[in-house]
């Protein structure tokens, strides 16, 4: 169970650090800060028709927009990655590494270490390091990207791992991913992230808690997803998906972020095809998105607060 926990927690790491590429970012070199922080503003925005577009779509996914949250209309980059799909892609990794009837689940040792140095398909070096308790299940280390480039995207740093397995199944029951600075770069772009995500795995539905914090390497701006729950109900064919927290814009502060509706991602769909999302700003003003297939969203703007939305606007995923 040991060397199939670790490609687990390996397989987890990449997903989890790289999904963050589709966040996008300016031209630049590395930065160097010891920490990101949020820089923007803190107060509550308005949501009006200018901005509704952008504070939506970058609510639900890192995409072009997701970076700063340009104040003007724009729609979610289908190159972009979902908060939920982030976390269904993990978990799903994580649960498929596991799966081998065929070894036992034990080790001889009641705790013992081990690393393994991973090379990019494009070169650098991953180095993950993991310990691992038979007695209690328990198992923490460390992931170490060395201008680890995959697919063309280049990541350095180090992010922490923790959790905990079932020590009757090997099922990972809880999991924690952090990080105080990653820094991506692709081509001529270039960002910087901080990250911190928890599992609890053993509930149904299960939950995670997100954090995450990216800053723009040339603009210095910053984007915030704080203290994000979201939950996830499987079913045979499909995910039901609930979310909410709290996201920070640069350019306009923060919304408070709910799902009246339940998303339902069905398997094999990049994008939800039921749900709603509602951001509640300043002065009673609101955004809300509203799947209406896998294929098209509908953003609208109720800009004063009266139970009217004045915009609306229908896009592609």
């Amino acid at each position: 169970v040991f060397r199939r926990t670790i490609m687990a927690v390996t397989t987890m790491v990449l997903l989890a650090l790289f999904a963050l590429a589709g966040c996008g970012g300016g031209s630049g070199g590395g930065g160097g800060a010891a920490q990101i922080t949020y820089t923007g503003i803190t107060t509550q925005a308005a949501i009006t028709s200018a901005n509704g577009d952008a504070i939506l779509s970058s609510a639900y996914s890192f995409g072009e927009i997701g970076l700063i949250g340009a104040a003007q209309v724009q729609q979610v980059d289908s190159s972009g990655i979902s908060y939920p799909r982030i976390l269904l892609t993990m978990k799903r990794s994580i649960s498929a590494a596991l799966e081998d009837p065929g070894q036992s689940r034990l080790i001889s040792a009641a705790q013992k270490t081990e690393t393994r140095t991973l090379n990019g398909d494009c070169g650098g070096t991953m180095t993950i390091t993991l310990t691992y308790d038979d007695q209690t299940g328990n198992f923490s280390g460390s992931a170490s990207f060395a201008n680890y480039c995959e697919s063309g995207l280049t990541g350095s740093g180090t992010a922490s791992i923790s959790g905990s397995l079932d020590i009757n199944t090997g099922d990972i029951m809880t999991l924690a991913v952090s990080s105080s600075l990653l820094e991506f770069r692709q081509g001529t772009e270039a960002l910087q992230a901080r990250l911190s995500i928890s599992y609890d795995l053993h509930v149904s539905p299960w939950i995670a808690q997100c954090n995450f914090w990216i800053r723009d390497v040339t603009t210095s701006k910053t984007f915030w997803i704080d203290n994000y729950t979201i939950t996830v109900t499987e079913g045979v064919t499909y995910y039901d998906i609930t979310i909410s927290g709290r996201m920070y814009n640069h350019d306009c502060g923060y919304v408070d972020i709910t799902t009246p509706t339940r998303f339902r991602l069905y398997n094999g769909d990049q994008w939800p095809s039921e749900g709603t999302m509602l951001a509640t700003g300043s002065r009673g003003s609101r955004g809300r998105l509203t799947c209406l297939s896998s294929s098209q969203y509908r953003i609208e703007v109720d800009e004063n607060g009266d139970g009217t939305f004045e915009f609306a606007q229908v896009y592609n995923w």
